[in-house]
């Protein structure tokens, strides 16, 4: 067991070695504002986790995955954010911690509580509640964008 967590350790390491600050950068702007892909990673680590993986092999698989479905392009952005997860967890950092920088702060709290006690339900109730947020938030937002629009447009003509 320990051999296959020097491993993925070693594999997660190398690909990072591969990609530049500028690629890390993109990748990070990528991975904040793409709130529906980083949700489908928490719910495929979930899911591992739930299956007996450990959350280092987890990320060892889907990193794993996503180099080989892209045809071995080490530079993908989630490729990259799912190698510096995985660099920070061997680094001795919890999850919470390893994503800053890569997810809102408001995620990170919520899997704060998770890494304690039971990080797999963490990012269930993670999924659940910001899937809720959205939800709630995108009716608003075409509700208010229409008058917004015409105001804007009355402003400009006058």
């Amino acid at each position: 067991m320990d051999e296959k967590k020097r491993d993925s350790a070693s594999n997660l390491s190398q690909a990072l070695k591969k990609v530049n600050a500028i690629e890390i950068y993109y990748a990070k702007i990528i991975c904040m504002t793409s709130g529906s892909t980083r949700l489908k990673i928490y719910r495929k680590i979930a899911s591992l986790m739930s299956n007996r993986f450990s959350l280092m092999n987890a990320l060892d698989m889907l990193h794993a995955t996503i180099t080989n479905e892209k045809r071995l392009l080490i530079s993908e952005p989630l490729a990259i954010a799912i190698a510096q997860w995985g660099y920070g967890l061997q680094n001795g950092m919890s999850f919470s911690d390893a994503l800053k920088g890569w997810a809102p702060d408001r995620e990170r709290l919520m899997l704060s509580v998770g890494d304690v006690s039971d990080l797999e339900g963490a990012l269930y109730n993670l999924i659940r509640v910001t899937e809720g947020t959205t939800k709630m938030i995108r009716p608003i937002i075409s509700a208010i964008s229409y008058p917004a629009f015409l105001m804007m447009m009355v402003v400009l003509i006058i």
